[in-house]
């Protein structure tokens, strides 16, 4: 089982609401269909991820490897282990803020930090 984070480059929404809003729009713009290569502000998230969390720790941490399968155009959904969730999400939503990126968690329907 995961816990699964979203972030994506893009003009950070007001709302909890309209965040949802705009994750569903991405998902199914970006995800659903037919897959593109990932833009180049989550190329260098995702760096920035595996600097932060080399391949070592990588089966450890995330429930989905390797990260970028999940990437598409603006959007990376982000499958961390759920006992490794509470410490990692914090992290993984300031680096996507450092980023100039949105972070939305879909199970809770909340913008992150």
């Amino acid at each position: 089982m995961s816990y699964d984070l979203v972030v994506w480059d893009g003009q950070r929404p007001a709302t909890d609401d309209e965040a949802l809003t705009s994750y569903i729009s991405l998902i199914e713009t970006y995800l659903e269909d037919d897959p593109t290569p990932p833009g180049p502000k989550i190329v260098r998230y995702l760096d920035a991820l595996l600097a932060r969390w080399p391949n070592s720790e990588l089966g450890r941490l995330w429930a989905a490897v390797p990260l970028a399968e999940d990437a598409s155009g603006p959007i990376i959904c982000l499958n961390l282990m759920r006992h490794q969730a509470e410490q990692t999400a914090k992290d993984v939503a300031d680096l996507a803020q450092a980023h100039g990126l949105v972070c939305f968690d879909p199970q809770e329907g909340r913008l992150m930090p």
